[in-house]
């Protein structure tokens, strides 16, 4: 993404939020990728050499299934039911991203 499209946004505000708030000398390097094929291939390049991002957008398939197997990604339904926000979520966002066992 670039600094002026909605994902950057969000993110950024968030963090200002999160530095107001929480932690004021936590820092954030975002990396911005000109477009989905490259973006796939830089991720899959962190991915291979075990530097994966913190934060990164993967919808769901086969990589992703493969790093919920190896224990890489963390599970937002889970995460969310525990701190007791999932209902705070609209309800067909978290089907769509949702593998087909739910989590």
């Amino acid at each position: 993404g670039n600094n002026n499209n909605g994902d950057f946004r969000a993110l950024k505000a968030i963090y200002e939020q999160y530095r107001k708030e929480v932690n004021p000398n936590f820092k954030m390097e975002v990396e911005s990728i000109p477009n989905q094929s490259q973006y796939f291939q830089k991720l899959q390049t962190y991915i291979a050499s075990n530097q994966m991002p913190d934060l990164f957008k993967l919808p769901n398939g086969p990589l992703a299934e493969t790093l919920v197997k190896q224990g890489k990604l963390v599970d937002m339904k889970k995460t969310l039911t525990d701190f007791g926000k999932l209902d705070q979520f609209n309800k067909s966002v978290i089907d769509f991203l949702s593998f087909e066992d739910g989590s």
